[in-house]
């Protein structure tokens, strides 16, 4: 059988893959995802919402959280939902007041095709259900303050089906 390549414009290149190729790329996208979102906090999830509400690039750090400082409660979410995939500063690289919250674009595109469900599948994270308190835990503990930031290198590897 032959598989059909297609051309995808990366802006300074082009780069030719086939479906398979690509549904591969984007199946390891989406399981580093959703390995991490059972880790965020009730409040964090709402705090990525309220990012995914908006275009990206228009809510900054300090309109999403007014008391931020860097090492606060805060600045600890920011790093969880940027480990977990879904955003980056906009700007500098760096999290600061008034810095772009960024969405990531592979982040973008799940939350608009498949819904917040293909992250979420948890019934204790339904934004009826949400509170401040921590969810029940699913595979892995809920992130505490005193987790500095989710490092992938804490799971191991997957067997792929």
């Amino acid at each position: 059988m032959n598989l059909t390549e297609i051309e995808i414009d990366l802006g300074s290149v082009a780069m030719n893959c086939t479906g398979p190729e690509i549904g591969a790329v984007f199946a390891g996208l989406l399981r580093e995802m959703q390995r991490m979102a059972p880790r965020l906090r009730a409040d964090e999830v709402n705090a990525l919402r309220e990012v995914m509400s908006r275009e990206s690039g228009t809510l900054t750090v300090g309109e999403l959280f007014p008391e931020f400082e860097r090492e606060s409660e805060p600045h600890l979410t920011l790093r969880r939902l940027r480990a977990a995939q879904f955003i980056r500063p906009g700007r500098s690289g760096r999290w600061a007041v008034n810095e772009p919250i960024e969405v990531k674009p592979f982040a973008r595109l799940v939350w608009d095709r498949l819904g917040e469900g293909a992250l979420f599948p948890r019934p204790e994270l339904d934004e009826n259900v949400l509170s401040d308190e921590t969810p029940t835990p699913g595979e892995h503990p809920p992130a505490t303050w005193d987790d500095n930031v989710l490092d992938l290198g804490d799971f191991p590897e997957e067997k792929r089906p």
